[in-house]
């Protein structure tokens, strides 16, 4: 039509002159700036401040229109900034930290003495020290309020209130008798190969005739090595099952990522048959040289908080020798794994809150498609469009994460209410874990984006204008100089973990490496292993290398795009509003 060619008529004007970015409207005829050609065009927003002020009072001029527009977005995103806040801080409500320090604490045996804390898993140095470990502790954990717990199949009844019927015992852990243990306690193992991916020296071959390496998925063992005379009530514990058998995930350990595959135990239902099914192993030489990791999952229920810990410890046996423990716990509600649970249980609270901010983030995307269709692809040249477009990409794969988890967890046979009580029945939720840590993470960086967002709304303030142009201008050029940044930090990260890296520590591989020397300007960074060593060279020069580099250097730089943004942000401002006519500021 003839607007839209008199309107690309007037861009090309504008981009063929040395007007303002929003000279094009004092080209437009009466009819078409009452019309909606240029309505929700994002060069109002992208250059607020070239506004004529003196157009808004005319209520069907395109200023007061886009004006409005951007007043009413700003309140419906403040209330939906508002709704997603209290859902996200719902979510992680602070008795999951309290749950998930206190099931580390109690099978990690950990203890205060005075200041100092200690754990008796820490005490494992070798095969025999973890064996002692599991019977002398963690197997009485398990049996804190009883020594023996009856199981399903030997009940006549379930259902029925006669003699042999099943009573209530549940498997209270810990003296509080807050926490119920879910399901079996299933242990497992992990086993490479004789003699693969490793070689022995000819001068020692007369001395050692078989080697092992670290593990790896090509030399994992799947053979069963029962020895002679293995009493057949063990040899099952000696037989590989695949991980859609064990119901269990990878494991990632410090120099492996382990399968959840392997050879299987499952803790006994009474505290003495457990203590002697793990003698018998011992003495059979279950775990013996060729296992590699030996790992414990069990899942527990605080019925006090509506909430579940799945706890996981491993037990990482290095070809070099040695034993590295970590231990993981992971806490979430009841009712993230069932939407119908939430809707009963909270609903005026996370059901409401989780209606609503799909509610409101699919009224968003559709305003934003709406300025797409208006806007083509000038769209994406506005820094504030680019990050609401990440930002409804985030909150999207969200949604369809936790969709994920409400119909997986549906599937599953062992999470029904009518087995889950079952103490002879694995709890499988560790395979939703990995999702559900995803969706926390995309839920922080949800959270994160969504309050930069803020910042798009403040423009609209006169008092905040100039700041946030600062940082428009500010975070491109700066994401552009970190990549110089992070190639000097990684350059140091390098040097000092060859040189210095720990066995802990913030020093102990080459992201953390990579993280204390980035933090380390700010101070909490302790140095000490790098200039612990008497009459070494290298360290000097690397630390003085480092604070002529980055702290002098790097980090000024920074300073300086800084000032350069602002002083050259604060004066196109200062100028738009010196050359605009009387009465034309606002």
């Amino acid at each position: 039509t003839c607007r839209e060619f008199r309107g690309l008529a007037n861009m090309a004007a504008e981009e063929g002159s040395g007007e303002g970015p929003l000279s094009f409207l004092d080209r437009l005829l009466d009819e078409e700036r009452h019309s909606n050609l240029y309505f929700g065009d994002v060069r109002f927003w992208k250059h607020l401040e070239h506004i004529d002020s003196s157009h808004i009072y005319s209520t069907k001029s395109l200023e007061y229109r886009t004006m409005k527009m951007m007043f009413c977005e700003g309140v419906f995103f403040s209330v939906f900034l508002f709704i997603l806040t209290t859902y996200l801080v719902s979510e992680k409500a602070g008795d999951l930290y309290s749950s998930r320090r206190q099931q580390l604490d109690y099978w990690g045996g950990c203890t205060m003495q005075g200041a100092d804390r200690h754990c008796r898993i820490e005490d494992v140095r070798d095969i025999p020290s973890l064996m002692t470990w599991l019977t002398d502790d963690f197997a009485p954990l398990a049996f804190t309020d009883r020594d023996e717990y009856p199981s399903v199949v030997m009940s006549p009844s379930v259902y029925r209130l006669q003699d042999g019927t099943m009573h209530w015992t549940p498997r209270y852990v810990g003296d509080t008798k807050t926490s119920v243990l879910i399901g079996s306690v299933r242990l497992r193992q992990v086993r490479v190969q004789y003699s693969k991916e490793c070689s022995i020296l000819s001068t020692f071959s007369d001395i050692i005739s078989d080697c092992f390496s670290d593990y790896s998925d090509a030399i994992q063992s799947r053979l069963s090595w029962a020895p002679a005379w293995t009493p057949q009530h063990l040899k099952e514990h000696y037989e590989w099952k695949s991980s859609n058998i064990t119901e269990q995930r990878p494991f990632a350990g410090k120099y492996a990522t382990f399968p959840g595959d392997g050879f299987v135990v499952d803790l006994a239902l009474n505290l003495t048959g457990a203590v002697t099914r793990l003698k018998e192993l011992q003495y059979w030489q279950w775990i013996d040289k060729r296992t590699r990791a030996f790992m414990i999952e069990l899942n527990t229920f605080n019925p006090n908080v509506n909430s579940f810990v799945h706890s996981r410890i491993l037990f990482e046996f290095p070809a070099a020798g040695g034993v590295t423990v970590r231990q993981e716990a992971f806490p979430f509600r009841a009712i993230q794994l069932s939407l119908s649970l939430m809707a009963a249980d909270d609903f005026s609270g996370s059901f409401v809150y989780l209606v609503l901010t799909c509610g409101f983030s699919v009224l968003f995307a559709i305003y934003n498609g709406f300025l797409i269709y208006k806007n083509g692809y000038r769209f994406f040249t506005y820094f504030w469009s680019n990050v609401d477009l990440i930002s409804l990409v985030v909150n999207a794969v969200l949604l369809v994460l936790k969709i994920h988890i409400f119909l997986y967890a549906d599937t599953m046979p062992n999470l029904a209410p009518e087995v889950i009580s079952d103490p002879e029945m694995f709890y499988p939720i560790g395979n939703l874990v990995p999702t559900m840590e995803f969706v926390v993470g995309l839920q922080a960086l949800l959270g994160l984006i969504t309050w930069l967002r803020v910042l798009k709304y403040l423009t609209l303030s006169r008092t905040f204008l100039p700041f946030v142009r600062v940082f428009e201008r500010c975070f491109i050029g700066l994401m552009l100089y970190s990549v110089l940044l992070c190639t000097v930090l990684f350059g140091f990260a390098i040097a000092i973990y060859i040189g210095y890296g720990t066995e802990e520590g913030v020093f102990s591989d080459i992201w953390s490496t990579f993280v204390a020397v980035a933090a380390a300007p700010v101070g909490g960074v302790d140095f000490s292993p790098i200039l612990g060593r008497q009459g070494d060279i290298a360290a000097p020069i690397i630390m003085f290398m480092y604070i002529i580099l980055f702290v002098l250097l790097v980090l000024t730089t920074f300073n300086a795009i800084q000032i350069d943004c602002y002083t050259v942000t604060t004066y196109q401002i200062s100028d738009i509003k010196r050359h605009k006519q009387p009465g034309a500021s606002g």
